[in-house]
């Protein structure tokens, strides 16, 4: 199922999955808005019920990945016997909610339908409240949520992002899924319901113009380019994830530190200032700093610890 903060692009995103079934022509995917079906639906632009479809694809079946289809290949060769097919076939039934807040109860009965959920983000807003909540609401079905970061042409197009900022952005706005539901997942279950890129629980692209792409995808276009191997895509990639994760706890580590020491200092000096009264003029001058150090301390102290910003 689809779920998100409201017109971050769920019912788009199911066009272009119309499409790619052949059940919608291409000029149209992108604005049909198909299951949108009754005329309130399309009179308000808004998605009021949820609404499900059964789409037949045919999945590329990732080479890279299977051993077992390596062998296979290799043993066909041998034996002069057709290989594994590139594609599977694979029914998906999709249910598209709704993303206002007044029909909620919509989303809580389609996550107790589905086997999994895809929480669609607009990359050019992150994180808003309707998004929380149906990550709230997908852990407390006990439904594992992925994330489609959606109208990444938007950072093109209207922000007029370089791909560096573009890019920046697309991982900032993960951190703060993965901060919701860090916050709202027992503690034994965040690491399992966090996503991430090289997990391949995360998609980048734009249901509108309707292309997207995950790690895998993008370590397969490099396997068959003949540029890089597929294996060495995904290790580079999450070495680099893996110490920036690492780099970013580390400076949080020193942060706290920091902060422990001018609120003790902070705190030294007001009950000295306390106990002697009026103090010498260089001891009142600093006694004043470290007050004003510690509430300049506890407001950052209070930022960093924040869901949006951890």
């Amino acid at each position: 199922m689809f779920a998100a903060h409201v017109d971050h692009g769920k019912t788009t995103l199911s066009d272009s999955l119309l499409q790619r079934a052949g059940l919608l022509s291409a000029d149209k995917a992108g604005g049909a808005r198909v299951l949108d079906t009754n005329d309130q639906e399309k009179e308000r632009g808004i998605t009021i019920n949820a609404t499900s479809i059964a789409l037949p694809l045919d999945v590329a079946r990732d080479l890279t990945r299977d051993d077992a289809s390596h062998r296979s290949e290799s043993k066909a060769e041998e034996s002069k016997v057709e290989p594994a097919p590139a594609t599977m076939p694979m029914l998906l039934n999709l249910i598209d909610s709704p993303g206002h807040s007044d029909f909620s109860s919509e989303v809580t009965a389609a996550l107790r339908l589905t086997d999994g959920a895809v929480v669609v983000l607009d990359a050019s807003e992150g994180v808003l409240a309707q998004t929380e909540t149906v990550l709230r609401q997908a852990i407390t079905e006990g439904v594992r949520p992925v994330l489609f970061v959606n109208k990444v042409d938007r950072l093109i197009t209207e922000l007029k992002l370089t791909p560096d900022a573009a890019a920046d952005k697309i991982m900032k706005a993960i951190e703060s899924v993965n901060a919701v539901i860090a916050t709202y997942a027992p503690r034994e279950d965040v690491a399992r319901l966090s996503v991430s890129l090289e997990d391949g629980t995360v998609g980048v692209g734009s249901g509108y113009y309707g292309w997207g792409f995950t790690m895998d995808t993008l370590a397969v276009l490099y396997h068959n380019a003949g540029v890089h191997t597929a294996e060495f895509v995904r290790s580079k990639f999450a070495r680099k994830s893996s110490a920036a994760k690492t780099y970013k706890k580390v400076r949080k580590a020193l942060i706290d530190f920091g902060l422990k020491v001018c609120r003790c200092v902070a705190t030294c000096f007001l009950l000295f200032h306390a106990w002697v009264g009026t103090p010498h003029q260089h001891l009142a001058t600093l006694s004043s700093l470290f007050v004003l150090c510690y509430v300049v301390c506890s407001v950052v102290d209070r930022l960093l610890h924040s869901p949006s910003t951890s």
